[in-house]
């Protein structure tokens, strides 16, 4: 009798690959880059969104991955 159950020998090189993937798509809240000065006009620049993983800017991405390492990213909860 077949029970669907597979079990599979994983080398410590495949596992920590597998957990590095499992890693990368917990939702992580991006990291906000603000700036000790003002701009001409007196007002705060806007802050920079980082990935939380690798730091790439994630400004203008409009996706739910960091377009450089595929971290999931939460912009809903995001740090300051």
């Amino acid at each position: 009798m077949i029970d669907g159950k597979i079990t599979v020998t994983l080398s410590i090189t495949e596992a920590n690959y597998y957990n590095h993937l499992e890693e990368l798509d917990r939702a992580k809240p991006i990291k906000l880059k603000k700036y000790d000065f003002k701009l001409s006009d007196g007002s705060d620049p806007k802050p920079v969104e980082l990935c939380p993983n690798c730091e790439a800017s994630v400004q203008y991405e409009k996706g739910t991955f960091c377009p450089m390492c595929g971290q999931r990213i939460d912009r809903e909860n995001t740090e300051i």
